[in-house]
């Protein structure tokens, strides 16, 4: 827990999640898109190809499912950041019509569209912060666990993240899954080109696998067309597009499950 300690004095309340609610006045879909593109060039000539710098400090992430992905498979993702300036839970609801909810939580909520290759997909984030406490009780060590990690989530969602997972799993026997586990941990590297506007992420896990994905925030009448120009970017650059441009987070957690 020294990575934890060695933070500034952890964030007050960044945001204060309220219930959902349903918005039938708001366009269907997310008018903002995050473009991501999967590389399957190493990371360190990505960074050489691109002219790339660090964009900030290292980021460490743990994702809660269980074994079985659960929450995965139903588009749902629990993840908990780790930054020198504090931690920050957040809840992602995949596969959503934005139009169809507004949370109402002081502006800190949001509903945009992920563009994997040609498909949008519409995602509900909601998020706040954690002190170092909530954070502990989490992540630390099973032997020396005084609670499940399934009920020390539930103690620390806020109403918003709680009324979305109750919307959502509404005929689910439990909010979360009683055997949920804490995922990771995960080591997220950004990187800025000097002169534009994308980042590019490395996503580095404990058994030595990477994942590199470059991502720009777009309008999404925009996305496409720039989408393309960014492939055509980093093609240009010697560097090589996956062919599978799906979501890389379940690989991710199939591997950290597997010790890959």
């Amino acid at each position: 827990m020294s990575e934890l300690r060695a933070w500034a004095l952890p964030l007050t309340a960044v945001v204060h999640c309220g219930a959902l609610a349903a918005a039938p006045g708001q366009a269907n879909a997310a008018r903002q898109a995050e473009i991501q593109i999967n590389l399957c060039s190493a990371p360190e000539q990505t960074v050489r190809a691109l002219g790339l710098q660090p964009a900030r400090g290292e980021t460490t992430i743990w994702v809660f499912d269980n074994r079985a992905l659960d929450l995965h498979r139903e588009g749902l993702r629990l993840r908990l950041r780790l930054t020198a300036r504090g931690a920050e839970l957040t809840l992602k609801a995949a596969g959503q019509d934005c139009g169809r909810y507004r949370a109402q939580v002081d502006g800190s909520g949001k509903c945009e569209a992920d563009l994997h290759g040609a498909k949008f997909d519409d995602v509900i984030s909601l998020s706040h912060s954690l002190s170092l406490q909530q954070v502990d009780t989490l992540i630390r060590p099973d032997p020396v666990r005084k609670q499940p990690v399934a009920e020390a989530l539930r103690a620390v969602l806020t109403r918003g993240q709680r009324d979305l997972l109750s919307t959502l799993r509404g005929v689910k026997a439990d909010l979360i899954p009683p055997d949920l586990t804490a995922l990771g941990p995960m080591k997220l590297r950004a990187y800025r080109a000097p002169s534009d506007k994308y980042v590019v992420e490395v996503w580095s896990l404990a058994a030595g696998a990477d994942f590199v994905e470059l991502s720009e925030r777009a309008r999404r009448d925009a996305a496409s067309a720039r989408r393309a120009e960014l492939v055509d970017r980093v093609t240009a650059a010697g560097l090589v597009v996956c062919a599978d441009q799906a979501s890389q987070a379940g690989e991710r957690l199939r591997r950290l499950i597997d010790g890959r």
